[in-house]
């Protein structure tokens, strides 16, 4: 199997990450393992800390399995669609307060009695 990513950052708040893959045809026991091969990646822009805006893609080939039984052929195959392509928008809301969470050490008997 081979395998390889990169994530790339550029100026102006820009990012890529890019995967490339390749499993060759295999065979086991009784499965035989069709070739798997592609490529997915994403490219990202960040806008003022706040927003970011991906957009995610992906094509290939995907995995197929098959399985020889004793009187039959049994066949599985991965239904994420391919080639694909989405658009992601992700944001920070602003506001809120910070908080001063305060810590109480008791004793044992204190805790079990506030518990009946």
């Amino acid at each position: 199997m081979f395998q390889w990513h990169n994530i790339i950052s550029l100026s102006k708040n820009w990012s890529i990450y890019n995967l490339f893959y390749c499993e060759p045809t295999y065979t086991t026991y009784n499965m035989d393992f069709l070739a798997v091969y592609g490529m997915e990646g994403s490219v990202s822009k960040k806008f003022r800390n706040r927003f970011e805006l991906n957009i995610d893609y992906g094509f290939g080939k995907q995995r197929t399995v098959r399985t020889k039984l004793s009187n039959a052929i049994q066949s599985y195959k991965n239904l994420t669609p391919v080639p694909y392509i989405s658009l992601t928008l992700r944001w920070n809301f602003k506001g809120g307060k910070d908080v001063n969470v305060r810590r109480e050490t008791t004793t044992q008997e204190y805790q079990e009695l506030k518990a009946k």
